[in-house]
């Protein structure tokens, strides 16, 4: 009876936790993703902190961003083939992709594509004569294949670009902010930034003193952070030789990312120049509250477009794939509230560190995937991951958010206006950049108000007259009865 007991109890234990577990993560169907990552690895941008200069391919993509990115691909594949039930064959109502007007970033979407859409799978030819197939040019080459329009079966996917300074989704802190220069220009001057400049200076010093870097010796933490960015341009590529002789000058530089997150290497140099990178980016891009709301609302308003059109058969894709860059997925980040400038100073004063505080770069290939679910009682709700590990998400310690909590969140995130905020305005005070829905309720507001005001003009002018009538008439009245009464007097 005692162990029927027992056993009853830990039965009725199970049971509870297993509801509650149930209940912390709900279960459902994988409707759609929406992917961000950052281009894979490239060769540096330029040689503004380092000597070395044998090279002509600045900020291109290298071979090994290009397999970065097709392992990516297959990986991603692995995950989402069965839930999303992908297609072999590319069908564009499956995937929309976009990419900033870059060219590694458009060829790192490229190389992931080529590792979710594989050769061997491209579209067929089926019994269409040679004279529909040969273009219109003298002497045309053969080529071997019969099955396929292409060779190998490639598939071509399109790649959706846009300029700089319409690019507000993915470039929110950029050319399509005027104010951006401003704001980037005070924060240099800021105290926060003297301040956490002093709390590196051993450093900066140690890195002025060695002639190998050939810094000037009033470098600051831009001029460390543009270093950094070299160097990791540098050890991506590869060349161990270059790798050994860099390590001797910095300490922990051949650490992997896996060891930078380590707490027994946090003293490290290259774990505090990693952390001078992160900090300065930050510091310069989202360090107000008006940056870091402002940047990332175009962001997500897109995102909720996504999830939105989809629930509501506006669109049908299943995979948003967005190509950008490390200062993209930053911006994501500390819109989630993943990560901070603020949280970055804590890491290196070893102080008070929250959960929530990704202090490494956004390496090569970094990337934030959305995941939109539907559970049994149709209700939508999200997963973040982060680098393939799901995060707390919606200022809680759950890893999955409701959508409708999750738009509530993100009004806390964002500002109401982003042109408003960014200054947008031209010589005529019309808002740059405006979408053709905006400016259309715009110019009907300004109708409706137009036609209030011509109403309102039409009925005070015809007051007007009315009363002037009703004037003229008493007067009339008057003047008759006065010359009654003066005809009367003479009788």
């Amino acid at each position: 009876m005692i162990l029927q007991n027992k056993f009853y109890l830990i039965l009725q234990a199970t049971l509870f936790i297993a509801a509650v577990f149930c209940k912390k993560q709900p279960q459902g169907k994988l409707l759609q993703i929406v992917e961000i990552f950052r281009h894979g690895a490239r060769y540096r941008i330029d040689n503004s902190s380092y000597t070395d200069n044998n090279q002509i391919n600045y900020g291109q993509l290298t071979a090994q961003g290009q397999r970065m990115h097709f392992i990516l691909g297959k990986t991603l594949y692995d995950r989402y083939s069965i839930p999303l039930n992908i297609p072999k064959t590319y069908n564009h109502t499956f995937i929309y992709v976009k990419s900033t007007n870059y060219d590694r970033t458009i060829m790192s979407a490229a190389s992931q594509l080529a590792g979710i859409f594989p050769l061997q799978y491209g579209q067929k030819i089926f019994n269409v004569s040679d004279q529909f197939l040969i273009p219109p040019f003298q002497n045309v080459s053969k080529i071997n294949e019969t099955l396929f329009a292409l060779e190998g079966g490639f598939q071509p996917i399109p790649i959706h670009v846009r300029d700089h300074k319409d690019e507000k989704q993915l470039l929110g802190y950029m050319d399509s902010c005027s104010k951006a220069p401003e704001w980037e220009s005070e924060n240099y001057k800021s105290q926060e930034w003297i301040r956490i400049q002093k709390e590196y200076q051993d450093i900066i010093d140690a890195l002025i003193e060695d002639e190998y870097f050939g810094l000037k010796n009033d470098a600051n933490l831009f001029d460390i952070s543009n270093l950094v960015d070299t160097l990791i341009s540098e050890k991506w590529f590869g060349d161990e030789e270059k790798n050994k002789e860099i390590s001797e000058h910095v300490d922990g530089f051949l650490l992997s990312q896996e060891q930078l997150v380590l707490p027994e290497n946090f003293n490290r140099m290259w774990v505090q120049m990693n952390l001078i990178y992160t900090s300065v980016l930050h510091l310069t891009l989202y360090k107000t509250p008006q940056q870091k709301k402002t940047s990332v609302t175009p962001f997500f308003t897109e995102l909720l477009n996504y999830f939105n059109n989809y629930i509501n058969d506006k669109e049908y894709y299943r995979w948003i794939m967005l190509s950008a860059h490390d200062t993209t997925i930053a911006m994501i980040s500390q819109g989630m509230n993943f990560t901070s400038w603020e949280c970055l100073e804590k890491v290196k004063l070893q102080k008070n560190i929250p959960s929530n505080c990704i202090y490494t770069y956004p390496g090569f290939s970094s990337n934030i995937i959305f995941e939109l679910y539907q559970d049994k009682n149709n209700e939508h709700f999200i997963k973040v991951l982060y680098n393939g590990t799901e995060q707390n998400i919606c200022g809680s310690s759950k890893k999955y958010c409701y959508l409708k909590e999750f738009n509530q969140a993100v009004k806390y995130s964002t500002v109401s206006d982003y042109d408003l905020e960014c200054g947008n305005y031209n010589n005529d005070n019309q808002i740059l950049g405006l979408t053709q829905s905006k400016q259309q309720k715009i110019e009907t507001k300004n109708q409706i108000v137009l036609s209030c005001l011509v109403i309102l003009l039409l009925i005070l002018l015809i007051t007007s007259l009315i009363f002037n009538y009703l004037q003229r008439r008493k007067i009339l009245t008057l003047s008759l009865n006065q010359q009654q009464r003066v005809d009367y007097s003479t009788i």
